[in-house]
């Protein structure tokens, strides 16, 4: 709002049509044009528009935006009143938590299902520990030492559950119970029952309780990330939507056009708009998008050969899905180390997708095993994935690794490639394309130090012959040849990077063009 009243588009005597101001202060009740000085209106940007200069002013009881347009949306403008867009992509569900060091943990449900075993694991072992002990801080609040040879004299006349129950536990002689008649062994029973099952309940609250100072009680938030689409501008965004609702994922479909109230924008991230619900985001179906421009479609490796350090043509968000088969994992050194997994197809051209730490972590280390044909879709492309030998592209908590696909673009390209590996001759060629990958890596690898060693024997006498430089070249002489170098990528994001180079004498304003007209002149 500020850079708008900077720019002169809202200044004084502007009308305004604003949709979801908060009143702020409000004590008492006021005439809109008769507003006292404590009341305040809090008015989000994106909320607003400017209204004709005829337009009448007062309150309006229906909305007063009609939906805008997701390219006109402000970063840090607030509360979006209403927008449609088209739903491009719907990701997987992701849980956050803490970690034990306070840290932000997204989860796919894969991992999240094994991060809920341990965690039961644990907790059953340690509530284990504490049965015992709380079993017997509870059982002697409900015993009651009493006399057993006072009343055992007239142990058939008493009538009291307690006072039976507390002689028979205290005794622990079948012979007593031998004295007792047959209503009262159902009174000690009931009694015996009731008093076992307060027992139990009172245990499992104080082991509750004294877990929750033992191990920490974990809070849990799902969350649903969509890519929404502006189909004439082709502006993208990202949605992410706090705790979503079964109603809410059945709504939320590819290539369906969704009208979107009360939405917030939070900024950019990569250069895309990012937007989050709100208690009173509400989601209506419009229609479906007739095009098939923003649908999922498979990548095949060979449009990634040529791309350099742009992205392939039709690339929508900087995402692909690929089919490929597994021929080489390559692990890292240390448990934070880059574990890089190499795909190829029949035709051998290759792929490496990179995990930021073990396949672990990410849940897919029993579905990316060598010679195994895997769907990965939702994989992300950088700037400079494409400049490398082997395109190169990375993995998120977004991305989803499986060997039975469920979307409708991922099965028919997988059946096709699944048929083609019976036969025993892409058996035999898939063995080539792995040597053939194992010598392109190699090529890149250093050369181990001492591989090209020249052995000499050195004596007391020609040691003072040998000049410092001679010693110097003899020693560069034992490392042997240096490798060939890599190719340099380029990762900047900048657009400027990409265009041609301009002479610094042909720019406007430049003090060297100002130079050389000088000297002309």
């Amino acid at each position: 709002m500020i850079s708008l009243i900077n720019k002169g588009k809202v200044c004084v005597g502007s009308k305004l049509a604003i949709m979801g101001a908060e009143s702020i202060n409000p004590d008492q009740i006021c005439d809109p044009l008769k507003v006292i000085k404590e009341c305040r209106l809090k008015v989000c940007t994106n909320s607003c528009r400017r209204a004709r200069w005829d337009s009448k002013m007062g309150f309006v009881n229906s909305p007063c935006l009609s939906s805008i347009q997701l390219s006109s949306v402000l970063p840090h403008g607030g509360v979006v009143g209403k927008t449609s867009a088209l739903v491009s992509r719907v990701y997987p569900i992701l849980h956050m938590s803490k970690d034990s060091e306070g840290k932000t943990v997204f989860r796919n449900e894969r991992t999240q299902s094994v991060e809920e075993a341990r965690y039961e694991k644990i907790y059953n072992e340690k509530a284990e520990e504490l049965y015992e002990q709380v079993w017997r801080e509870v059982e002697q609040k409900y015993k009651k030492n009493i006399d057993v040879d006072m009343y055992s004299k007239d142990i058939n006349t008493l009538t009291e559950p307690d006072i039976l129950w507390n002689i028979i536990e205290q005794t622990c002689d079948p012979a007593t119970q031998g004295l007792l008649s047959n209503e009262q062994l159902k009174l000690v029973a009931d009694y015996r029952e009731q008093i076992l099952s307060k027992m139990r309940q009172e245990v499992q609250d104080l082991i509750k309780v004294k877990m929750r100072d033992i191990l920490p009680e974990r809070h849990i938030v799902k969350l649903l990330k969509v890519r929404l689409v502006d189909c004439e501008k082709e502006i993208q965004a990202l949605l992410t939507i706090w705790r979503p609702t079964e109603e809410i994922c059945s709504i939320l479909k590819e290539n369906k056009i969704i009208s979107f109230t009360h939405l917030c924008a939070c900024g950019t991230r990569e250069r895309v708009l990012q937007l989050t619900n709100t208690r009173q985001t509400r989601y209506q179906e419009v229609s479906s998008f007739a095009s098939n421009k923003f649908l999922r479609r498979v990548t095949c490796l060979s449009e990634l050969k040529p791309v350099g350090v742009t992205k392939p043509v039709g690339l929508l968000s900087s995402e692909i899905d690929v089919i490929g088969i597994v021929i080489y994992i390559k692990h890292p050194d240390h448990p934070k180390g880059l574990t890089i997994v190499y795909l190829t197809n029949l035709e051998g051209e290759y792929i490496a997708i990179s995990f930021w730490t073990a396949l672990k972590v990410f849940g897919c280390e029993d579905v990316l095993t060598e010679d195994s044909l895997v769907c990965c879709y939702n994989l992300q492309w950088r700037t400079g994935s494409g400049a490398w030998r082997i395109p190169n592209v990375f993995a998120t908590e977004l991305s989803v690794f499986t060997q039975h696909p469920k979307l409708s673009h991922l099965k028919l390209e997988f059946s096709k490639i699944k048929s083609l590996l019976s036969f025993e001759k892409t058996t035999d060629r898939i063995a080539e394309h792995k040597l053939q990958l194992l010598a392109m890596l190699k090529k890149r690898e250093y050369s181990s130090v001492g591989s090209g060693q020249m052995e000499y024997v050195s004596t007391s006498e020609n040691q003072a012959d040998i000049t410092p430089v001679q010693k110097k070249i003899r020693k560069l002489s034992t490392c042997g040849r240096p490798p060939p170098l890599a190719p340099l990528p380029l990762f900047s994001r900048s657009p400027e990077v990409l265009q041609d180079f301009r002479s610094p004498c042909r720019v406007p304003g430049s003090p060297l063009r100002s130079f050389s007209e000088s000297n002309k002149s």
